[in-house]
């Protein structure tokens, strides 16, 4: 061996530990991006969440209220969507012969539980403001609606914001098949993904929502945000619009909504 071959030999050793060492540094600058990717896109989702929390609660509307929850869900669904801001209704439903016993109700001193319960999902957390005051991890969400941790025939249902549970349609079962087949994602990432929204289960909303109303005020109030809800849905195409007869709306509901050729309008009823 020559004396300029242990030198070559040191020179590939140098380099070799070099690469190594510069491989390492590029896995753990690697990992770091990935964890620094993933961290912004919690904190984007989280964001995303909270400013839809934001929109739900300045809505006109009695969040104390256990009879309207699908209402309300059904609702706050179209206003995010008017915000291009993709939802859920989720549903919870407690085992056969129980009922949901949230903290709400124990603070109200109600003896009285809910059959079920129906909040809005944005993604992956509960947009809920009568249960909390920001929004949920689902699980949290379960146990704020009063189901025990060790409840196992509970069912929990998640549907496209666009349909609610109080469509006839989901009422009988008809949209499941499309769910299941992938379809129609349960879980829409976007708005367009999204089947469009019905005027009639918009009215219904309303109409209910003001059953459950006390002042005529809060009621004019309801159906003029109501109004500008469904008006955006169809300025950006989003809302179906049949002709449907013979609707009863009752004493307790002063007013209402009608399309008005390009827009949606109040409508102030006799009574």
């Amino acid at each position: 061996m020559t004396p300029a071959q242990p030198l070559n030999w040191m020179i590939i050793a140098t380099m070799c530990l070099c690469v190594s060492t510069l491989a390492a540094s590029c896995r753990t600058r690697s990992l770091s991006n990935a964890a620094s990717d993933s961290e912004t896109k919690e904190e984007t989702k989280q964001e995303r969440a909270q400013a839809a929390f934001s929109i739900a609660s300045k809505l006109p509307i009695r969040w104390d209220d256990s009879d309207s929850c699908d209402s309300r869900a059904y609702l706050v669904s179209a206003a995010l969507a008017v915000d291009d801001v993709p939802s859920s209704n989720i549903q919870l439903l407690p085992p056969p012969g129980t009922s949901l016993k949230p903290k709400v109700l124990e603070q109200r001193e109600s003896r009285f539980g809910w059959k079920m319960h129906v909040a809005v999902l944005v993604d992956n957390l509960v947009i809920d403001p009568a249960l909390a005051t920001a929004p949920l991890a689902i699980e949290t969400w379960k146990t704020e609606a009063g189901l025990s941790r060790s409840s196992k025939d509970f069912k929990l249902h998640i549907i496209p914001g666009s349909w609610g549970f109080s469509d006839p349609r989901v009422l009988r079962g008809k949209v499941y098949p499309a769910l299941e087949s992938g379809r129609i994602p349960e879980r829409p990432k976007r708005v367009k993904d999204m089947p469009l929204f019905e005027f009639d289960s918009i009215e219904d909303a309303l109409i209910k929502l003001q059953q459950r109303t006390f002042l005529d005020s809060d009621k004019h109030k309801l159906c003029e945000h109501v109004a500008q809800i469904a008006d955006g849905l169809l300025e950006k195409n989003l809302l179906a619009i049949s002709t449907r007869l013979n609707v009863i709306y009752g004493p307790a509901v002063p007013c209402t909504i009608e399309p008005d050729g390009q827009h949606v309008t109040v409508k102030q009823l006799a009574r």
